[in-house]
């Protein structure tokens, strides 16, 4: 399944993500990232997807190998600097949607596994990757008092599962989440 993070920033994209990945580990689903965090994960990397292109014999076998018979979770944030809509004819765009498209038949009917797609703008995302979305996650904060002497944030995430047309609003506070990542790191 592919999910879809989308917010302006400091909007809660990440920790929501993080929330996320922090379910996934406590489930005892495998993590990859393309970002840093203080939880078991391993990394995925553009560079990797361009050096083995899922559209290639090579490039499937190497992702079959890395992925096969496990639940797994792919979360990449600043997606549109993989696969931005202004660069789809571009080799390296080519290359991350492909991988987005054919990773899902992987990812397949396994319910537990999934693909996140981490943006500030959905538009910002290649069509390919925004027409083969499942759910959307549309994220905004609020400080909402104190909590141990700093800002209580609070993310309300509206939650939109696209073939089933059903809404969900979910609220979390994000403050245990914070210190799992590097909310200023540069992603590639």
């Amino acid at each position: 399944m592919i999910i879809n993070i989308i917010g302006g920033v400091g909007s809660g994209k990440t920790v929501t993500a993080v929330k996320s990945i922090s379910e996934d580990v406590n489930k005892g689903i495998k993590v990859y990232t393309n970002f840093n965090i203080e939880l078991p994960h391993e990394t995925i990397t553009l560079n990797e997807i361009n050096k083995y292109p899922i559209i290639t014999q090579a490039g499937r076998d190497y992702w079959l190998q890395k992925f096969s018979g496990q639940q797994l979770a792919i979360y990449i944030d600043e997606a549109s600097n993989w696969m931005d809509a202004r660069s789809a004819m571009t080799l390296q765009n080519k290359n991350a949607t492909a991988f987005i498209s054919q990773i899902r038949k992987m990812l397949g009917g396994n319910e537990t596994s999934h693909l996140y797609l981490i943006s500030q703008l959905k538009k910002q995302l290649d069509i390919r990757s925004r027409d083969l979305t499942h759910i959307t996650i549309h994220c905004s904060k609020k400080i909402s008092g104190k909590l141990k002497g700093q800002d209580k944030i609070t993310i309300k995430n509206t939650i939109i599962f696209h073939e089933q047309g059903k809404i969900i609003k979910t609220r979390f506070v994000a403050n245990p989440y914070f210190e799992l990542y590097d909310t200023h790191e540069l992603i590639q």
